[in-house]
């Protein structure tokens, strides 16, 4: 929290839940109870604020889709992708 704290005083901080966080396991995941984060929570809706996983948004125009990667991983478990999927 102290981090995201110091964070969220100078840049705007969106949150995302990823693989073992205290959230549900199924995709999409819900944002992280606001409880968690009681000082960088002063600073919501402003510059803090959590999300789902996957999470979209974005950046100057450009939109951007932000996942932790348990899709992916799964995916490469599942099936025979050749040449680009790393194996855990």
């Amino acid at each position: 929290d102290v981090l995201l704290t110091q964070l969220a005083a100078s840049v705007p901080v969106d949150l995302m839940p990823g693989e073992g966080d205290p959230t549900n396991q199924a995709l999409p995941q819900q944002p992280l109870h606001p409880c968690m984060f009681p000082e960088a929570g002063r600073y919501s809706p402003g510059t803090f604020a959590a999300y789902t996983n996957p999470h979209d948004f974005s950046v100057g125009g450009v939109d951007f889709l932000g996942t932790s990667g348990q899709n992916i991983s799964n995916l490469c478990k599942y099936t025979n992708v050749r040449g680009g999927c790393a194996r855990e």
